[in-house]
């Protein structure tokens, strides 16, 4: 927490909500050494499996992005390793190259011109 003048005297305060005013609401506090955050959610939406699994999406992604400050938001890491690694050997050979129909219009329109743009590389 920031330095407050000689004579304030700042006390946390956790505060009991019961009942979310918003679908989903994220909360992070800066404080010296870390980082305090709590999510609420409407459990009509959401169920505690797929909130944990965001909050896992959140921290890695801040781990990448400590890793490369300097990085594009393409760049950046979502999935755990786990997820990824589930993934690609789900995937493996499975997913044929798809680009959607409005992709094809403009490549048929525009031959040489750059369609979709992923990891710095024009496609």
């Amino acid at each position: 927490m920031p330095r407050f003048p000689e004579g304030w005297d700042l006390t946390q305060m956790d505060v009991t909500v019961e009942a979310s005013k918003f679908d989903l609401f994220m909360e992070v506090c800066e404080r010296l050494d870390c980082m305090e955050g709590r999510l609420l959610y409407s459990t009509e939406i959401w169920d505690a499996a797929t909130i944990r699994r965001m909050v896992a999406h959140w921290i890695v992604l801040l781990q990448s992005v400590c890793r490369n400050p300097a990085s594009t938001l393409g760049d950046l890491t979502l999935l755990t390793p786990e997820e990824n690694a589930a993934l690609l050997d789900r995937a493996a050979g499975t997913i044929p190259l798809a680009l959607p129909a409005s992709h094809a219009e403009h490549a048929d329109r525009k031959p040489g011109a750059s369609h979709t743009v992923r990891h710095r590389r024009r496609f």
